[in-house]
């Protein structure tokens, strides 16, 4: 909106005129010019956060990468010794060596492992036990 817009604006809202002149203009242009100047700061820093937060998204995706390479990695050495096993058994069966198998063992024969069981199950007959008795009365 250019000066004469403005002027015929403000005349027909209020019915005063002014002129191209006016020092009300010169506040508007002083005003305009300070928040050139804050808009500029404004922009500034915003491009400062949108470059740091873009370094820290990148950062984050190197490890991201990372962490998948050797995740990858792990599981391609595992599936490679899985594959080597398997072509080992098919060439020598009798030769092959087994994998190692977890045989589970009997848990030592102590004092703990009939009382728990014992006591648990007194407990529960003493409990049907009342419960029977206080139905009856």
């Amino acid at each position: 909106m250019d000066k004469q817009d403005v002027i015929a604006e403000i005349y027909k809202l209020t019915g005063i005129g002014l002129d191209k002149d006016d020092p009300a203009f010169l506040l508007v242009e002083l005003n305009r010019l300070m928040l050139d100047s804050r808009a500029d700061e404004v922009i500034i820093r915003l491009d400062q956060s949108i470059d740091k937060l873009n370094q820290e998204r990148a950062n984050h995706l190197n490890e991201l990468v990372s962490t998948s390479n050797e995740v990858l990695a792990r599981y391609i050495g595992h599936a490679r010794e899985i594959k080597k096993t398997l072509e080992e058994f098919k060439l020598k069966p009798q030769e092959a060596k087994p994998s190692p198998t977890v045989i589970p063992t009997k848990e030592p024969n102590n004092a703990l492992t009939w009382m728990i069981p014992a006591s648990l199950s007194i407990g529960l007959l003493l409990g049907a036990a009342l419960t029977f008795i206080a139905i009856k009365l």
